[in-house]
């Protein structure tokens, strides 16, 4: 009887770890949000492992913004500024159309706001900065002979003074003919700012978007080339190039033309267009968009990689994945480890640096209906913003992918982390059964360390994870039906 008793509860622990390894990788984050109108995320900006902040907007009467900040990683969000007016005119919207979200220090908040996206009126964005964490703002005004009615978008901050934003045509018009949209910097936190024209560019007809700064004077940016093309029209771009500048604008330098690139032109020869970019340092990053949806092609997913600081780019993935519509955004924890996320619950993840990216899902029935996903890593884990809310937000569940069941006897793994070997040491109280395996973040097994009887006393084993990429593993230890589970780095 007794025997019968272990291996129905050794069964009954089998079953419960594998359904463990079946649980979603995502899952909503409670969230008190009252409003019950549509709302908007519109971005996140992280500053640290703990802080993060999102910028959004509730449709209705009144229209409400408000900027939400976490404390705690993203478990839960606290609202620190709020904006309710009551809309007669578009004028009574008082700009506040929050647009692109920056926090590039403790208590700096930095909004690119428009006055309406929903009477189609463009015009007078401006830039807001707080210096008290959302209590109070200044209001500045871009505007000279490149930006006609002060429209700007793309603003990234590299710190509180060091800035840049890009010019806008006026949406409800023709674009004019030889209206270049261009970078606009500035070095004191937009008390003045110049425009740049890089004496590389091929023609008059150029879009620049996703800034990127390495340093003060070392930025970068993606630009589309020819007629009417931006990265948000159609159609998309028909040349497009990356260029860089390690002189603050004085001189530039521009990579390789994408449409050279082997496999990265459609059928029909449409270039994809990228909706967002991410560099993990100075040398690696990404870019991930879409497909043209022309001539059957529904928004292919599309993303780029770059070793060297964006002077030449690889595609790194081209699929056609259901939802369709593309990729809206990226985030890395490291070099090995990338998110990806498009619309409907679209999710990506890498964890090999982009050898292979594996679609992920979750069990709860609304994320399938997210859209204007955004992805943001804070700290080790990411978070996903997306619209509408109700749940706004979603989080990994990477601490329930692997959880101990039942504690085991002593465990030791050293050194942890590691670059080569670790040694995983046991003070074993009973004889049995032991076995001992390595296992990624979804629970899958890449390495079998030890499977066989175990005698009494201490027991240890040195394995190898040189071919590993690096980040996070777990050891599975079990041992006469107890489980135990240790965290691995390979660093």
């Amino acid at each position: 009887m007794t025997k019968i008793k272990i291996l129905l509860l050794i069964f009954i622990l089998s079953f419960l770890f594998a359904s463990s390894l079946k649980s979603a990788v995502w899952e909503p984050v409670p969230y008190n949000f009252n409003y019950q109108a549509h709302t908007i995320l519109f971005d996140m900006a992280v500053l640290d492992s703990n802080n993060a902040y999102a910028a959004l907007l509730v449709q209705g009467n009144p229209i409400i913004t408000s900027v939400r900040h976490s404390i705690d990683g993203g478990e839960t969000w606290s609202e620190i500024y709020v904006k309710e007016t009551y809309v007669v005119t578009t004028d009574d919207l008082k700009y506040w159309i929050p647009e692109k979200l920056q926090v590039p220090a403790p208590n700096h908040i930095f909004l690119q706001t428009k006055r309406s996206i929903i009477y189609n009126t463009l015009s007078n964005a401006r830039i807001r900065h707080s210096r008290d964490n959302g209590l109070t703002w200044d209001s500045l005004l871009i505007i000279n002979e490149y930006i006609s009615n002060g429209d700007i978008d793309g603003l990234v901050m590299y710190d509180t003074l060091v800035g840049a934003v890009t010019n806008l045509f006026d949406a409800t018009n023709d674009m004019p003919e030889h209206y270049p949209i261009l970078p606009i910097v500035t070095e004191d936190g937009w008390q003045t700012a110049k425009i740049l024209r890089p004496d590389l560019f091929f023609n008059e007809y150029i879009g620049a978007y996703h800034i990127h700064f390495f340093s003060p004077r070392h930025f970068g940016f993606l630009s589309a080339g020819t007629g009417f093309d931006m990265p948000h029209l159609l159609p998309p771009p028909t040349s497009t190039y990356y260029y860089w500048t390690e002189d603050g604008g004085e001189t530039w330098e521009r990579s390789n033309a994408f449409y050279s690139i082997e496999g990265f032109l459609s059928a029909t020869n449409r270039i994809p267009f990228f909706h967002s970019s991410y560099f993990v340092n100075d040398t690696l990053g990404w870019l991930v968009g879409a497909r043209s949806m022309q001539d059957g092609d529904a928004g292919t997913d599309v993303i780029m990689k770059t070793t060297d600081g964006g002077r030449t780019w690889k595609l790194n993935y081209l699929q056609a994945n259901s939802p369709m519509m593309g990729l809206n955004d990226i985030s890395c924890k490291d070099e090995m480890n990338c998110v990806a996320v498009g619309n409907w619950g679209k999710v990506l993840r890498t964890t090999d640096g982009g050898e292979t990216w594996v679609q992920e899902y979750s069990e709860n029935a609304k994320f399938k209906n997210r859209l204007r996903m955004r992805v943001a890593h804070i700290g080790s884990k990411a978070i996903i913003g997306s619209s509408p809310s109700d749940p706004m937000f979603w989080r990994e569940k990477t601490t329930s992918i692997l959880e101990p069941l039942l504690t085991s006897s002593a465990l030791q793994v050293f050194p942890n982390p590691t670059d080569a070997h670790t040694t995983v040491a046991l003070d074993l109280e009973t004889a049995g059964n032991l076995t001992v395996t390595l296992n990624n973040m979804l629970g899958q097994e890449l390495l079998e360390i030890h499977n066989g009887f175990a005698d009494v006393g201490e027991f240890s084993r040195t394995f190898s994870l040189k071919k590993l990429p690096i980040g996070v593993y777990y050891l599975k230890i079990v041992h006469n039906g107890n489980v135990k589970v240790e965290k691995v780095i390979r660093n």
